[in-house]
């Protein structure tokens, strides 16, 4: 049996999509079958993998498992490409509602050919020393660590980001602040490692620094793979940037 597949990437933040709306799906070990397809040496290759599932109440439902066959509870980058993958389907709807396991979000495709999506409310928790840094805890769905600096090194997050996780059990951020309106970030994904970019995890940034007073309502952050957008209206936090198609393909089971 093949199962098809597109692979997308938000600013390099890559992902298998499984669209099995109106399909039955085969009994697998998903952990497994991530932790196998995902793998860059020999499987496809990405960060993680998603499931596109049929739902009653909204236009879809959306799995999310990472390289290490865990289970995600949300991911920016994969909503905004779940969206894209949508519209590819309905040409002449442009907001779509999707379900994920921190509830149902809303992804809309804007003129320019970007993707917006509606993160929901962020939530800071409190502030943490470790490693002789301070960290800012943030929920946005999923956890977030973050750890401002005036010096970002090229491999800040690959130096630190292992440790950090695990003592945290989040997705961690390093960000240097260029302005109230621009930050740089490496990010250390929770169950994928060094990331190119992470949606959910610019939010948390943006979250922690109008927080701390170092930011504004709208901010650009430039990430490994590219650059993104992050703007807070009202209590809610919104994500704006390109996705791109890489290609399809099928995986023999």
């Amino acid at each position: 049996m093949i199962l098809n597949f597109v692979k997308m990437h938000g600013q390099g933040n890559d992902y298998l999509f499984f669209d099995l709306r109106g399909k039955l799906f085969p009994l697998l070990n998903l952990e497994k079958f991530a932790r196998k397809i995902s793998d860059r040496h020999f499987g496809v290759g990405s960060d993680g993998i998603v499931l596109i599932l049929d739902d009653a109440k909204n236009d879809a439902f959306m799995r999310i498992f990472n390289a290490d066959g865990s289970e995600a509870m949300m991911c920016g980058t994969a909503l905004r490409c779940t969206t894209q993958l949508l519209h590819d389907n309905y040409p002449d709807k442009k907001e779509f509602s999707i379900t994920t396991l921190s509830g149902t979000k809303f992804g809309e495709i804007l003129e320019n050919g970007e993707v917006k999506v509606n993160l929901g409310k962020a939530t800071y928790i409190k502030e943490e020393n470790f490693e002789n840094r301070k960290f800012y805890l943030v929920d946005i769905g999923n956890p977030h660590a973050i750890s401002f600096t005036d010096n970002l090194q090229p491999e800040t997050a690959k130096n630190f980001g292992a440790s950090a996780e695990t003592h945290f059990s989040a997705n961690i951020e390093f960000a240097e602040i260029v302005s109230k309106n621009e930050v740089t970030l490496q990010i250390w994904e929770r169950g994928s490692g060094i990331t190119l970019a992470c949606g959910t995890g610019s939010a948390a940034t943006v979250c922690a620094g109008i927080t701390l007073g170092l930011l504004s309502n709208k901010v650009k952050l430039n990430l490994p793979g590219g650059n993104v957008t992050v703007e807070r209206i009202g209590n809610d936090y919104f994500l704006i940037g390109s996705v791109t198609k890489v290609f399809s393909g099928g995986w023999e089971i």
